[in-house]
């Protein structure tokens, strides 16, 4: 792991982590989001996987830290994050998600309220009907899991670092919720409907395709028939299987 930048700031309590590879298309906007934040005393990290394109010119403008491997893998990259995080607080945000404002407010009042971690609300990029809808389906199922102290679709969330530190990700393919299954042992996870992430991935709706940002197009049935009952299914059995 080599260290690109580090600049450490004083009383910090959350540390945000950003795993990045060839992010440049959603860079500004993610790092943007952080760093307007209502929250104080946080740090934001970078953890890239040797990326090709402008990604670490991008994130020198907003990152307190930086750290780049040639290994690559979201669970690897965002341990790497975790070596140098000096919050008591972890917040993981993939590279295509920007967070409200009071994101991290939130988080810390949720940890504060015995929380061991927790997400929010995710919504669509754009006022496509059918994005919305999607983001509607993420929701249901994530409020729906945490009744059951369980969370899904792990591209933003928050966790106490003692516990993770303990619990690393590990690198499979369903590196997200073997970490869940692990860390909910210690006590209650929620799901915040009083902030949101708002997902960047899909740009907008063409009849019954969503348009991602490379110009390919994906039936929004399929990707839903294999995001909920294909990686549903393998994610029962396949925990075990590596990136």
């Amino acid at each position: 792991m080599e260290i690109i930048k580090s600049k450490n700031k004083k009383n910090v309590l959350v540390s945000v982590i950003v795993p990045t590879f060839n992010g440049e298309f959603f860079l500004n906007e993610c790092l943007s989001s952080i760093k307007n934040q209502t929250a104080r005393n946080y740090e934001v990290i970078v953890s890239d996987a040797n990326s090709e394109d402008s990604t670490i010119k991008i994130a020198k403008k907003y990152a307190d830290k930086i750290v780049s491997s040639k290994k690559r893998g979201v669970a690897y990259q965002q341990n790497n994050g975790i070596k140098v995080a000096e919050g008591d607080v972890l917040v993981f945000v993939h590279q295509d998600v920007a967070l409200a404002p009071n994101y991290l407010e939130c988080a810390i009042d949720a940890i504060n309220r015995g929380y061991v971690m927790g997400k929010s609300i995710s919504i669509a990029n754009g006022n496509s009907i059918v994005l919305k809808k999607y983001s509607e389906i993420d929701n249901l199922i994530d409020n729906t899991a945490s009744k059951f102290n369980f969370l899904t679709g792990m591209t933003h969330f928050f966790i106490k670092k003692d516990l993770l530190i303990k619990n690393k990700f590990r690198q499979e393919l369903y590196w997200d919720l073997d970490m869940i299954k692990r860390i909910r042992k210690f006590g209650k996870i929620c799901f915040l409907k009083n902030t949101y992430a708002k997902n960047l991935d899909f740009i907008y709706e063409d009849g019954r395709n969503l348009v991602l940002t490379r110009g390919k197009k994906i039936s929004f049935w399929k990707i839903i028939a294999v995001r909920y009952i294909l990686f549903g299914t393998l994610s029962l059995i396949g925990f075990k299987l590596k990136h």
